[in-house]
């Protein structure tokens, strides 16, 4: 099976966000998606190492900011490129809270969705979340939102040809190594190896 042809599925980019015991905090996520329309359902997966995760197995809700493809570069290291466990990813980032204390973006984002958790199917790495949307607000209507393709030609800095290594075309982290191994997972963003690309090769 030829994996790279997942790169060609469209994908929106999120934020997810997620509170507990006063803490807030938040990830950048691909797999939000509308489900059902009445009443109003969403899935998303996540993986089973992110601090967003637990908190949102454990509390039940989450909200998801839908960024816009104007989103600088900035958010994505921001929330993705830095764990949740050893930072304060909201501190100093404009957001608000919704009725539950999920936190949201409030710049660089088009809508934002409160979101209860009904149901959760463990997939090993991954937890898929069955959600029903409390809330949901338009923020920016004369933006468009930013999608993967935008994100990978447009956002990231496209890496230069350099010693041996890999990164993933989703976040940017990069492996240094002469290979990636097959059980080998981001540890940043928690997609497997199938998203390592050689440095310099792009998309």
């Amino acid at each position: 099976m030829d994996t790279n042809a997942f790169r060609y599925c469209t994908y929106g980019l999120v934020i997810l966000g997620a509170s507990q015991d006063g803490k807030i905090n938040g990830m950048v996520n691909n797999t939000f998606i509308q489900v059902t329309n009445t009443p109003s359902r969403v899935t998303v997966a996540l993986t089973k190492s992110g601090l967003t995760h637990d908190m949102i197995l454990d509390m039940g809700h989450f909200a998801a900011s839908i960024l816009t493809d104007a989103a600088p570069f900035s958010v994505f290291q921001h929330f993705g490129f830095q764990s949740g466990r050893d930072s304060r990813k909201f501190e100093n980032i404009p957001h608000a809270l919704d009725a539950q204390g999920m936190p949201y973006l409030v710049e660089n984002v088009c809508a934002r969705f409160s979101c209860a958790v009904e149901r959760s199917i463990d997939l090993g790495t991954h937890t898929l979340f069955v959600a029903r949307v409390a809330d949901a607000a338009v923020l920016s209507a004369s933006s468009a939102p930013m999608s993967y393709a935008v994100y990978q030609t447009q956002v990231k800095p496209q890496s230069k040809p350099q010693s041996k290594g890999f990164s993933c075309d989703l976040c940017g982290y990069v492996l240094h190594a002469d290979s990636v191994p097959a059980d080998f997972v981001c540890p940043i963003c928690g997609h497997d190896a199938s998203h390592f690309v050689p440095l310099g090769a792009g998309k």
